[in-house]
C-alpha cells in the first residue's frame, strides 16, 4: 500500500500494487461504521459491470474480526473530473465528449438494471490514457427495487424525484449528468449551492435555470436533461448521448469526438449521429451494415497502455442493447397538443395525456377513451364526444359549449368551473363526478330530461359527508380520514387509492390516530366512544367508553392520540376532561381535569413526557403524563382552541382556533414563540412537518397555509377545496401534504411546490365480486355495502337490490339455469335468492366462518362454500341434508370451483396449495403446490380438465389437475392475482389483480393478449359473459366494468346507487334510491326546473309514497 489517493463513498482510497496480479491498483478501505452492506453492494455492482467507461473491480476482501473491508480496484491516475475542471477548464468539445462517455456508461449500467444515483464530477475519474470512467457505485440502486425510502445522493446533483415524490429511474441519472455538463459549460451549478434540500426541491420544480454558456443546440440538450418533469426529460442515457452527438455535429467541426487527452469508446449510432449531415443527397442504395458491426468503437484506436494498465478481458467493445424499461412515445407534457391537429381521433385512446388548454373545438372525438387525462382549461366547443368514456378526467374550467356528449360515460370526472352551455346529454351518464349543480340544471337539460324530447340519464351524488380528521401512518404508507358519515377510510399515501372503509361509529367521527407502528388505529366519535381498529383488516378490536357530562349523559369525544410507545391513548370530549387509557386493557387510568369547556384537541409530546390539550375555554394546557400534574396553562387565544400539536424535537407546541390565528409556544416553559395570522376564518387544524421547519394550517376560509417555523413567515397557500378545510397532515417523509374538509374531498399536495397531486372522493363502496347468469340476461355484483345487486345486462339497469346480510358480501354465484343466486360474506351466512323477483328463499348453514367463495355444481344440487374455518362445505341446495365437510387445508380457504361435469372440485387458500377432491365421496385426490403466495382464485376450463389459479405472488398458473401437471406460469401482474376465469370456449383466461388491471391470456400460447385498465384501485373479481363476447370485473372503486374480449374496448360501467343518490330518467320521472331503510321512491317531475335544496328536504322528510302513488304532504 502506498499514499492516500483520496476519499470515496464510505472510505479512503490508497495507492497500491497487487503482488499476485503484478499490477498497480487502488485500494478502497471502509472507514465508516454501519456501511458494510453498502460497501459490499458497491463491490458486487462493479463486479457485474464490464464497460470501458466504468471503473473496474478486481477483488474484495474482508476480515470481520478485525473490522477490515477492502475493495481492490482499477488504478485511475488521471484524477477526477473535478480536478481537471479546477486546474484547466475543459474545452467545449471536450466537455461534450465526456458527457457522451458517461452517458454510454450509464446506459450500460441501466441496461443491467442498476441506477448510480450519485453522478457528480468527484465520481468521474480518468485513466492514464484519458478514458473517463464512472466510479463510486456505493449508493447504486437496483431498478426492480422500486421507490427509494429516503433522500440519498449529493444534493447539488440530485433530481427532483430524489428530493421529492416520484419514481427513480434512468432519467434520474440523466438529470445528474445534465448538472455535470451544465457545470462544465458554465463553470457553475444550475442552482444556488447554498439552498437547503427543501429550498432546492422547491426551486427545481418551480423555476428553470439560465441556459448554459454553449451553442444553442448543445444548451437545449442540457436544458432538456434538467427538466423537472421526468416525462419531458431524456428517458434513457442513450437518448441523451444521441441528442448530444447530433447537437455536436451541428456545432463543431468534423472529427470533434477525437479530442487530445480524452479517449472515447462509442457505439456506431453515436459515431454516426456525431457526423455533420452530408451536403449531397445520400446514395439511392444505402450501404447495409451487418448487425455484428454495431458495437462500441474506440475513437481513435487506443494506443498501447502503460504497464500496469493493460486492457482487461472486458475491454472488448460492448454491444448496443435496448433498455429494458420501454418508454411511451407520447409527446412530452406541454407539447401534447402538437400533432393532435389534423388527426382523426375517432375511437382513439388519449389516456394519461396532459392536454391542458388544448384547442379541440369542432373535432370529432366520437368513441374516444380518456382515462386519467388532463383537459383542464381545454376548448371543446361544438366537439363531438358521442359514446366517449371519460374516467378520472380533469375538465376543470374547460369550455364545452355546444359539445355533443350523447351516450357518453363520465366517471370520477372533475367538471368544476366547466362551461356546459347547450351541451347535448342524450343517454349520457355522469357517475361520481365533481360538477356545479347549477351548471347541469339549466333549462335546456332539465327540459330535455322531463319532456323526453332529448332524454338523458343523470346520476347526481347526495350532499357529501365532510372530512373531520386526517391521520398519517408513522411508517409512511397510509393516510386515514375520519368523516361526518361515521366512517374511517384508509388510503394509500403515495397514490391516494382507497384501501378499505372502517365502519362502526354511529354518527360523525371527530378524530383519528395511528399507533406508533401503524398496526392499530383509534377513533373518537360523536357516539361517545373511542374505538380501536386493526388497520390490516379493518376489524374493530376495542371500545372505550367513559366520557360523561356532569348530568351523567354520555359526552361526544372530540380528540384522540396514541403515546409514542403505544402504551397509552389520550382522548378529550365535551365533558371537559382529558382521559388516559391503557391500550392493552382499555382500563382508564384517570382523567386530567381543569378545562372549563369541551376539549377539542389532545397530543402527546414525542418523548411521551407531556400531554397537550386545547378546548372551548380558549386555553392550551400542558400536563405531565406520569403524574397528571398540570404544568402550564397557555393563554392568548380569543376563541375556542381547535387543535394542538408538538414539533418532532419536543421544542414547540402549535395551537389554532376560532380566533383565526395559529400560535407557537415553547414546550419547556409555556412562553409564546410566534403568532401566525393571515387566515380569514377559523383555523381548524395545524401540523408540523417531520423536520419541524414547516407548519401547515387549515381553515374555514377553504385554504391550507404553509408557514416557516423559524420566522413565522407565510410561505404559500394551497387552494382547491370548495368548503371549510378541517384536517391537514404531512407524510412521514415530509414530501406530501394531505387535507380534507366539508367538500368531502381528500386532497394531496407536493410540499415543495404546493402542486396538487390528486384528490379522492369516497361516494362509492367497493365491489367484491361479480358474476353473469348462464342465460345471459343477468349480472350480479356485491360488495362493502352488505348488499347484492342484480343488473339487466342488456341495458345496465339495476333490477333488484338484495338486502339481508349484516356485513360485507364476498361471494355470489348463479345456479347453472340462472334461477337461483347464492351469496355469502363476513356475517358467516350463506343465502339463497330467487333471481326473477329478488326474493330471499333460505339461509344455509352459518357455520363457515367468513365466507370467501361459493360455487354451484352443474346440476345445481350442490353448493360449495369456502371460508375462514379452513374447510370446504358441500350444501344440499334443497335443504334436506346436512352439509358435508372436506378437510385438509391448513389455513383459510379462498376459492372453490367445480369441474364442468361436476365430478371434481378444487379449492385453494392461504396455505398456498390447490387441492383436488372427488365430489361424490369427498376424498382428496391431489395436493398441487407451486404458488409462492396464497391462492386467491380458481377456475376450470369448460372444455377440458385444465385448471387456472391466481396467487398472492402475482402469478397465474395453469394445471392439469388429474395428473398433477403444472403448465406454464403466466407472469405480468404487479401484485396479487385476486381472480381468474376461462372464456366459454376455453381459449382465453382472464385474470384480475391488485394492480388495477384485468389481463387476457392465450391458453395455448401462454402469452398475454391484452391489458384492460379502468378501476381506480384493485380488481376483486372477473368473469366472462356466457357467449364470451364480454368480460366483467368488480372494482374496489365501486364500479362493475365490462369490456369486449375482442380488442379489449370498454363496453359499459355499472355503479350501484347508495343512500341519497338520484337519477333523472328518460321517462320524465325522478327516482331517489334508498332512504337508509331499504325503501325506494319514484317522483313525477312536472316542473322544468327544480331546486336541489328543496329536493334534499323532500328526501329527508318523506318515508314512502301512498298506495295510489300520489305525492304525499311534506
Amino acid at each position: 500500500m502506498g499514499d492516500t489517493l483520496g476519499q470515496g463513498g464510505f472510505g479512503l482510497v490508497f495507492d497500491g500494487r497487487h503482488r499476485a496480479m503484478g499490477r498497480r491498483v487502488a485500494i478502497k478501505v471502509l472507514t465508516q461504521p454501519g456501511q458494510q452492506d453498502r460497501f459490499l453492494r458497491e463491490a458486487r455492482v462493479l463486479a457485474d459491470l464490464d464497460h470501458p467507461h466504468v471503473a473496474r473491480v478486481f477483488d474484495y476482501r474482508e476480515s470481520p474480526e478485525q473490522q477490515l473491508r477492502v475493495l481492490i480496484m482499477e488504478h485511475l491516475s488521471g484524477g477526477t473530473l473535478k480536478d481537471r475542471q479546477r486546474t484547466n477548464r475543459l474545452a467545449l468539445e471536450e466537455s461534450c465528449v465526456v458527457g457522451i462517455a458517461i452517458a454510454e456508461a450509464l446506459e450500460y449500467a441501466h441496461t443491467a438494471g442498476v441506477l448510480h444515483r450519485d453522478i457528480k464530477p468527484d465520481n468521474i475519474l480518468f485513466a492514464r490514457d484519458g478514458t473517463p470512467k464512472v466510479a463510486d457505485f456505493g449508493i447504486a440502486k437496483i431498478l426492480q427495487e422500486g421507490k427509494g425510502s429516503y433522500v440519498i445522493g449529493s444534493p447539488g446533483h440530485m433530481a427532483p424525484e430524489q428530493l421529492g415524490p416520484g419514481e427513480l429511474g434512468p432519467a434520474t441519472d440523466v438529470y445528474a449528468l445534465g448538472v455535470v455538463l451544465y457545470r462544465l459549460l458554465s463553470g457553475r451549478p444550475p442552482f444556488d449551492p447554498a439552498l437547503t434540500l427543501f429550498e432546492l426541491w422547491q426551486t427545481q420544480v418551480s423555476t428553470r435555470p439560465p441556459e448554459p454558456v454553449a451553442p444553442e443546440p448543445i444548451a437545449k440538450v442540457v436544458m432538456k436533461a434538467l427538466e423537472a418533469d421526468v416525462v419531458r426529460r431524456h428517458g434513457t442515457a442513450r437518448e441523451f448521448a444521441l441528442d448530444l452527438a447530433r447537437a455536436g455535429a451541428g456545432a463543431f467541426r468534423p472529427g470533434w469526438l477525437t479530442r487530445p487527452g480524452i479517449l472515447l469508446w462509442a457505439s456506431d449510432d453515436i459515431r454516426t449521429a456525431a457526423q455533420p449531415a452530408p451536403v449531397l443527397p445520400a446514395p439511392a442504395q444505402p450501404e447495409l451494415v451487418p448487425a455484428s458491426a454495431h458495437k462500441p468503437r474506440q475513437v481513435p484506436p487506443p494506443a498501447p497502455k502503460p504497464k500496469g494498465e493493460s486492457p482487461r478481458d472486458g475491454d472488448t467493445p460492448v454491444s448496443t442493447r435496448p433498455h429494458p424499461v420501454s418508454r411511451p412515445s407520447d409527446p412530452p407534457r406541454g407539447q401534447a397538443n402538437e400533432g393532435l391537429l389534423g388527426r382523426d381521433l375517432t375511437d382513439a385512446d388519449l389516456s394519461g395525456r396532459n392536454l391542458t388548454n388544448a384547442d379541440l373545438s369542432g373535432r370529432d372525438l366520437a368513441g374516444i377513451r380518456l382515462t386519467g387525462t388532463t383537459l383542464a382549461g381545454a376548448v371543446l366547443r361544438d366537439t363531438v364526444l358521442t359514446g366517449a368514456l371519460l374516467d378520472h378526467v380533469s375538465l376543470v374550467g374547460a369550455d364545452l359549449t355546444g359539445a355533443d356528449l350523447s351516450a357518453a360515460r363520465l366517471v370520477h370526472t372533475d367538471l368544476a368551473g366547466a362551461v356546459l352551455d347547450s351541451v347535448r346529454w342524450t343517454r349520457a351518464a355522469l357517475l361520481s363526478c365533481a360538477v356545479d349543480p347549477a351548471a347541469l340544471m339549466g333549462d335546456e337539460l332539465a327540459s330535455a330530461a322531463v319532456t323526453g324530447r332529448d332524454p338523458a340519464t343523470l346520476i347526481i351524488p347526495p350532499p357529501p359527508a365532510s372530512l373531520r380528521s386526517i391521520a398519517v401512518d408513522p411508517w409512511g404508507g397510509l393516510l386515514m380520514s375520519a368523516g361526518q358519515d361515521g366512517a374511517l377510510r384508509l388510503w394509500e399515501a403515495s397514490s391516494g387509492r382507497l384501501i378499505r372503509v372502517l365502519t362502526g361509529h354511529v354518527g360523525a367521527v371527530n378524530a383519528a390516530a395511528f399507533s406508533p407502528r401503524g398496526a392499530r388505529a383509534a377513533s373518537a366519535g360523536a357516539d361517545h366512544t373511542v374505538r380501536l381498529w386493526e388497520t390490516s383488516t379493518g376489524r374493530e378490536i376495542g371500545l372505550l367508553t367513559g366520557h360523561h357530562l356532569r348530568s351523567g349523559t354520555p359526552s361526544p369525544v372530540n380528540a384522540v392520540a396514541f403515546s409514542p410507545d403505544g402504551i397509552l391513548i389520550a382522548s378529550g370530549g365535551d365533558d371537559g376532561a382529558v382521559r388516559l387509557w391503557e391500550t392493552s386493557t382499555g382500563r382508564q387510568i384517570g382523567p386530567l381535569t381543569g378545562h372549563t369547556g369541551a376539549v377539542n384537541a389532545v397530543a402527546f409530546s414525542p418523548d411521551g413526557r407531556l400531554v397537550a390539550s386545547g378546548g372551548d375555554d380558549q386555553t392550551v394546557r400542558l400536563w405531565e403524563t406520569g403524574s397528571g400534574t398540570l404544568l402550564y396553562q397557555l393563554t392568548g387565544h380569543t376563541g375556542a382552541v381547535n387543535a394542538a400539536v408538538f414539533s418532532s424535537d419536543n421544542r414547540l407546541v402549535a395551537s389554532c382556533g376560532e380566533d383565526k390565528a395559529v400560535r407557537l409556544w415553547y414546550a419547556a416553559n409555556g412562553r409564546p414563540y410566534h403568532l401566525l395570522t393571515g387566515h380569514s376564518g377559523a383555523v381548524n387544524a395545524v401540523a408540523f412537518s417531520p423536520d419541524g421547519h414547516l407548519i401547515a394550517s387549515a381553515a374555514t376560509d377553504k385554504i391550507v397555509q404553509l408557514w416557516d417555523t423559524a420566522s413565522g413567515r407565510p410561505l404559500y397557500q394551497l387552494t382547491g377545496h370548495t368548503g371549510a378545510v378541517n384536517a391537514v397532515g404531512f407524510s412521514v417523509d415530509g414530501r406530501l401534504i394531505a387535507s380534507g374538509g366539508d367538500d368531502a374531498v381528500l386532497r394531496r399536495w407536493e410540499t415543495a411546490s404546493g402542486r396538487p397531486l390528486s384528490y379522492t372522493t369516497s361516494l362509492a363502496t367497493a365491489v367484491s365480486t361479480v358474476v353473469f347468469s348462464a342465460n345471459r340476461a343477468l349480472l350480479a355484483s356485491a360488495g362493502d355495502d352488505n348488499a347484492v345487486r342484480l343488473w339487466e345486462r342488456s341495458t345496465g339497469r339495476q333490477l333488484h337490490l338484495l338486502t339481508g346480510h349484516s356485513d360485507v358480501v364476498n361471494a355470489v354465484a348463479f345456479s347453472p339455469d340462472g334461477r337461483l343466486l347464492a351469496s355469502g360474506g363476513d356475517d358467516h351466512a350463506v343465502r339463497l335468492w330467487e333471481t326473477s323477483g329478488g326474493r330471499a328463499l333460505r339461509q344455509l348453514g352459518g357455520d363457515c366462518g367468513r365466507v370467501r367463495a361459493l360455487e354451484f355444481s352443474a346440476d345445481a344440487a350442490l353448493l360449495a362454500c369456502a371460508g375462514d374455518d379452513k374447510k370446504v362445505r358441500l350444501y344440499d341446495t334443497a335443504g334436506g341434508q346436512a352439509p358435508r365437510q372436506l378437510t385438509g387445508h391448513k389455513d383459510r380457504v379462498n376459492a372453490v370451483a367445480f369441474s364442468p361435469d361436476g365430478s371434481l372440485l378444487v379449492s385453494g387458500g392461504e396455505d398456498r396449495t390447490v387441492r383436488l377432491w372427488e365430489t361424490a365421496s369427498g376424498r382428496q385426490l391431489r395436493r398441487l403446490a407451486g404458488h409462492e403466495g396464497t391462492v386467491l382464485g380458481l377456475a376450470f376450463s369448460p372444455t377440458e380438465h385444465l385448471l387456472a389459479s391466481g396467487g398472492g405472488e402475482g402469478m397465474v398458473r395453469l394445471w392439469e389437475p388429474v395428473v398433477a401437471s403444472q403448465g406454464v406460469p403466466l407472469a405480468g401482474h404487479v401484485g396479487p392475482v385476486n381472480a381468474v376465469a376461462f372464456s366459454p370456449d376455453g381459449r382465453l383466461v382472464a385474470s384480475a389483480g391488485e394492480d388495477g388491471t384485468v389481463r387476457l391470456w392465450d391458453v395455448a400460447g401462454g402469452r398475454q393478449l391484452s391489458q384492460l385498465t379502468g378501476p381506480a384501485g384493485p380488481v376483486n373479481a372477473v368473469v366472462f359473459s356466457p357467449e364470451g363476447r364480454l368480460v366483467a370485473a368488480a372494482g374496489a372503486d365501486g364500479t362493475v366494468r365490462l369490456w369486449r374480449t375482442d380488442g379489449g374496448r370498454p363496453y359499459a360501467i355499472l355503479m350501484g346507487l347508495g343512500d341519497g343518490w338520484a337519477v333523472l330518467l328518460p321517462g320524465g320521472s325522478y327516482k331517489i334510491a334508498g332512504d337508509g331503510a331499504g325503501d325506494a321512491f319514484w317522483w313525477a317531475v312536472n316542473a322544468v326546473r327544480f331546486d336541489a335544496g328543496v329536493l334534499d328536504e323532500h328526501f329527508r322528510s318523506v318515508r314512502r309514497l301512498s298506495d295510489d302513488r300520489a305525492l304525499p304532504q311534506v
